[in-house]
């Protein structure tokens, strides 16, 4: 049954937009306890085709929030871009960008606030690094900053290839100095330095992936403070049981936290990470 699972999952035409090497990663040993979780949450009947095609769906849901390859509204991002590259200050073209995917279009209200709280911890920072970004970067003009090198990293080619270009439309209105980097969390890497990394909604899939994958990728980022934040809801809509996040509360000491409507955001600095 895995096996067809897989198959199925990888029959998404959205996957053209991801590399070979990643879709490879995505065999059996990296897919089965996102779908033994599933399974053994809902407990589908997979006899029946409605039951199926409902399990495909949301296993494709979950990995969503880790390799960022299932956007739909592509096209229509890419065309406000084409629109925001004659009025680069216009917020009203950020905000619909920001509206075409989920995570920041739920806290496309809440940002300024966000930051403002963010930033009243960590100071105003000069570098910043966005592990699995998506396209939180367009909340840039958002973040009331002077200056700023700001560093994106995403697993997807069509986010790589679409923050580079919106780097170099803002780069001289907003003062900013910006880059997309591919890579695969589930690999080991190699981080620049920063001064406040943000992991926005990405870790609770990524330790779903792969157990204690979270403390080493938190102990291989070189910055001063980690912005992490975890959506309130589960996939499957249920609210979140903060039993759930007993695995992060051991990793981190005295972190400062807020909550907004769909997210609790944590701030942690870099030494208090077990």
């Amino acid at each position: 049954m895995f096996n067809k699972i897989i198959l199925d999952i990888k029959r998404e035409k959205s996957y053209s937009n991801v590399s070979n090497r990643i879709i490879q990663s995505l065999d059996n040993k990296t897919l089965t306890p996102i779908i033994e979780s599933y399974l053994k949450e809902i407990k589908p009947n997979l006899n029946s085709k409605k039951e199926y095609t409902k399990t495909i769906k949301e296993i494709r849901k979950n990995l969503e929030g880790v390799y960022g390859a299932f956007n739909p509204e592509i096209k229509k991002r890419n065309k406000i871009l084409r629109l925001l590259k004659k009025d680069s200050m216009n917020i009203e073209l950020h905000k619909r960008i920001l509206s075409t995917h989920l995570s920041s279009r739920e806290r496309l209200a809440e940002y300024p606030e966000i930051y403002k709280r963010i930033f009243e911890t960590t100071g105003k920072p000069k570098i910043i690094l966005d592990i699995a970004s998506g396209i939180n970067p367009v909340s840039i003009p958002f973040m009331n900053l002077d200056k700023i090198e700001y560093i994106a990293v995403e697993i997807n080619r069509e986010d790589i290839k679409f923050l580079e270009e919106y780097f170099s439309i803002i780069k001289d209105k907003y003062n900013v100095n910006g880059k997309a980097l591919q890579k695969n969390l589930i690999e080991k890497n190699n981080f620049p330095e920063s001064d406040v990394c943000f992991i926005f909604k990405a870790l609770d899939n990524l330790e779903t992936l792969r157990t204690n994958i979270t403390r080493h990728l938190l102990k291989s980022i070189p910055t001063k403070y980690f912005v992490i934040s975890f959506p309130t809801k589960t996939l499957y809509k249920k609210r979140l049981n903060i039993k759930r996040l007993a695995w992060f509360n051991k990793l981190v000491k005295q972190p400062i936290k807020f909550n907004t409507k769909n997210e609790i955001f944590y701030i942690v600095k870099k030494e208090n990470v077990y």
